[in-house]
């Protein structure tokens, strides 16, 4: 059974499927990344995969976001900027039952979700065109925003097609929870989680998802369990600092339950994707 993990929102079931990570109170290159090096982000080739901390400066993940509803006052989904003026998501994060367009703003500057930053107005979503919703194939979305951020920076696509090896070390930045919970838990401190990439094989094994992860997945995390991207993280952005320059390589979907043994964390494989992404961008 498919349950929508978004901070604060209804629940959605589908068949066939595990927990999908929305959130639950309810990712074009730009100049200006290779500074970041220097800063949080240099130290992910030697990062130790499992740690948990929060993210001290914007700094540090200038690229993350928060999708917020303006009218019930409550956390989303996370995404990306990818431009000044768009952003990377989930495609279940922008579901017609998450929130009318209306309601919904991009938090971005800040690792504090009610204090400082910009709020952002949106102008238009672009799920997927083939998504779907029962087996979270294609689950990724762009938002146009009304006006550019500001404040934040965008992140690097990672190249079409390319793979991200097994063992790999994922930085996972958002709201939410990293432990074995499914529900609420959603903090207003932006939080960073440091998980190893796993194989499809390995992922598709009969203890795990018995084949259910397709080629447009990736997935992340411990065989034991313990730590993984849970409520509150769904659309977030995974990445890795590759050949000098960080880049999202995926997007916080899905999962059986949260933190548990065998079940990895299922991310959106963005290279599948990047073909799409910058044609619909430019």
């Amino acid at each position: 059974m498919v349950i929508f993990k978004q901070a604060h929102s209804s629940t959605t079931t589908a068949p066939d499927l595990a927990e999908v990570r929305r959130s639950a109170p309810v990712m074009c290159i730009v100049a200006g990344v290779s500074a970041l090096l220097a800063g949080g982000f240099a130290s992910i080739e030697a990062a130790h995969a499992g740690g948990i901390e929060n993210v001290g400066s914007v700094a540090d993940a200038p690229w993350q976001v928060g999708i917020w509803h303006k009218g019930m006052g409550n956390h989303l989904c996370g995404g990306a900027l990818i431009a000044p003026d768009w952003v990377l998501t989930a495609a279940n994060c922008t579901a017609d039952d998450v929130a009318p367009m209306d309601q919904i703003e991009i938090v971005a500057g800040t690792t504090d979700l009610r204090n400082g930053g910009e709020r952002l107005g949106i102008a238009e979503i672009i799920p997927h065109p083939n998504h779907d919703a029962d087996n979270q194939r294609n689950n990724i979305a762009l938002v146009r925003l009304a006006t550019p951020s500001t404040l934040g920076t965008p992140v690097s696509l990672p190249e079409i097609g390319s793979i991200t090896d097994a063992g790999t070390v994922l930085s996972v930045t958002g709201w939410g929870s990293a432990k074995t919970t499914t529900e609420g838990d959603v903090t207003r401190a932006m939080k960073r989680i440091d998980l190893p990439a796993v194989s499809t094989a390995r992922c598709n094994e009969p203890q795990s998802y018995d084949g259910l992860v397709s080629d447009d997945m990736l997935c992340a995390g411990f065989e034991q369990g313990g730590i993984d991207a849970c409520a509150g993280f769904g659309g977030s952005p995974a990445v890795h600092k590759q050949d000098g320059q960080v880049e999202v390589v995926g997007i916080v979907s899905w999962g059986l339950g949260c933190g548990q043994p065998d079940k990895f964390g299922v991310y959106t494989r963005v290279s599948a994707f990047t073909d799409w992404i910058t044609s619909t961008l430019h």
